[in-house]
């Protein structure tokens, strides 16, 4: 490394590279602002290093090279959604006569294909590293309702769908469902995040409305698979009869959107809203088990319980010993995943993370939790996933 002229350093002004002392430890990240002449001085003792450009350019090589982590890709996922979905919102809904058309523009044709490859590159990351990708969305409280619950409801389907040995295909379309089972209440959805009043009769008509209506503009963007359309016209449906909005009951409702409806209420529960907290992962599944047979498909209800567990990566628990953690990997007991202790017995924040066997007695999780605010949470520590 090369020492940095101290003229570098200027009170208030953005630092423009990596700063190090003689020992090589980071004292200063670019874009950083020093606040005042004090602390400029105090740098400037401790001697001020900077890398050379080969260094540089060899780091720089380096981090291209390196594979994204999970977490960084999904961040591009969302973002990626969000910018479909606003562009959908700005456009003019499809008229009667558009909706009803069976040819469709070359244009019109790549709404299908990005979300079809949207639904690949989820696949990916579920094959990838699943525990890590549950529990970042589970984890994420940035992202908007409207844009992290399709993506939260999708991967379920994917998991779901994988242990119900479905074709790569029809998890696919499946998962293009999932992504776009909403479409026609988007902003119906931003409104009700913040309402806590009753829903108004002409919201309660949208929403009985809403799978019929994304059906018809999923068709005018170019949507033709019956798959992908099956799902999201029946995802509503219930074994009883008492769904909408066709009222189907047993088998006349088909595999994936019972998959789908199962996902969209387990997700639902969980996710908070604007005017309540998201219901604890062990709530949303009994209420999935009492609705078992009745409303939902009865084999499904239980896999979802096997494929998750009790206690889902991300989820906050109580261990015996007296500490709390974050459950990081599910394990073949749905009762006792691998988790990570995060404060110890006392309330104090541990110096790292520390993963806990909760198939011992000493570690046996006790409760779950609503997510603690004074924990600093770092996906990339707990997954053990290095960052690009």
């Amino acid at each position: 490394m090369n020492r940095l002229d101290g003229n570098l350093i200027r009170v208030g002004e953005p630092v423009p590279c990596d700063c190090f002392d003689s020992q090589g430890q980071l004292l200063l990240k670019k874009g950083l602002v020093v606040l005042s002449q004090k602390q400029v001085d105090f740098l400037l003792e401790r001697g001020l290093f900077g890398q050379s450009k080969s260094e540089a350019s060899s780091q720089h090589t380096a981090a291209t090279n390196r594979p994204a982590s999970p977490f960084q890709v999904l961040d591009g996922f969302l973002n990626q959604l969000k910018q479909l979905f606003s562009s959908l919102a700005a456009s003019a809904p499809p008229t009667e006569e558009k909706s009803g058309r069976t040819d469709t523009s070359a244009s019109e044709n790549i709404f299908p294909q990005r979300i079809l490859g949207m639904a690949a590159n989820l696949q990916k990351l579920c094959e990838a590293n699943a525990d890590a990708l549950l529990g970042a969305i589970h984890l994420h409280n940035s992202a908007p309702y409207v844009i992290i619950h399709p993506v939260h409801r999708a991967v379920l389907c994917e998991l779901l769908g994988r242990r119900k040995n479905l074709s790569i295909e029809d998890r696919a379309q499946l998962i293009a469902a999932a992504l776009t089972s909403d479409l026609s209440i988007l902003r119906l959805q931003l409104e009700l995040f913040k309402q806590s009043t009753p829903l108004q009769p002409e919201q309660q008509n949208a929403i009985a409305a809403h799978p019929e209506d994304t059906v018809k503009i999923l068709r005018s963007l170019g949507v033709s698979d019956p798959r992908w359309l099956t799902a999201v016209l029946q995802h509503h449906e219930l074994l009883n009869g008492k769904g909408y909005p066709m009222g189907l009951s047993g088998s006349d409702i088909s595999t994936l959107p019972r998959i789908l409806a199962l996902a969209d209420t387990y997700t639902a529960m969980v996710a908070p809203k604007g005017y309540r907290k998201g219901l604890l992962s062990t709530a949303a599944m009994r209420h999935i088990i009492l609705k078992r047979g009745v409303e939902l498909d009865d084999e499904l209800a239980i896999q979802v319980v096997k494929e998750l567990g009790v206690y889902p990566p991300g989820a906050f628990v109580k261990l015996r010993s007296g500490e709390l953690a974050i459950v990081v990997r599910r394990g073949t007991n749905p009762k006792a995943p691998t988790v990570k202790a995060m404060l110890g017995s006392r309330g104090a924040p541990l110096l790292r993370p520390i993963p806990r066997n909760t198939t011992a007695h000493e570690y046996e999780i006790l409760d779950v939790f609503e997510r603690d605010a004074i924990v600093a949470v770092d996906l990339h520590q707990l997954w053990d996933v290095e960052a690009a």
